[in-house]
């Protein structure tokens, strides 16, 4: 059986470690990038069957990846999970972006790590281990 691929995302470096060793400890193939690095050419290199998105408080760099991430037709249909320590009205914020949808999932920090990982498991249609 060929594991699932994660894509971890980020602009802060400890999250996305902390992130990737989590996945890679649950039994999935993990591959990590910037937000900063060119997100359409990676997800399309990479073929990831998800992505978690680590959006920090400054947005700039998340915002533009998940806005890629969404509009390239090679890239649209796979889920997104949003991490972030930013305030809840984030979520606000994506719906009030035109060219934006609201991801799969969206995880405030502190992340209880069992329900990330039961949504990556129910958008991968995998079953609980």
């Amino acid at each position: 059986m060929q594991l699932k691929k994660i894509l971890v995302m980020g602009d802060e470096e400890d999250s996305m470690t902390y992130f990737s060793a989590f996945f890679a400890n649950e039994g999935f193939f993990v591959i990590s990038a910037s937000n900063k690095e060119n997100v359409v050419q990676k997800v399309l290199s990479e073929k990831p069957d998800i992505i978690t998105l680590d959006i920090s408080r400054s947005q700039k760099y998340g915002l533009k990846a998940l806005r890629e991430i969404q509009n390239s037709k090679g890239t649209c249909k796979i889920p997104v999970i949003i991490t972030t320590a930013a305030a809840s009205d984030f979520m606000q914020l994506i719906g009030d972006r035109k060219q934006l949808h609201m991801p799969e999932g969206f995880f405030e920090e502190p992340i209880d790590r069992d329900l990330l990982l039961n949504k990556v498991r129910e958008l991968l249609q995998l079953n609980a281990i």
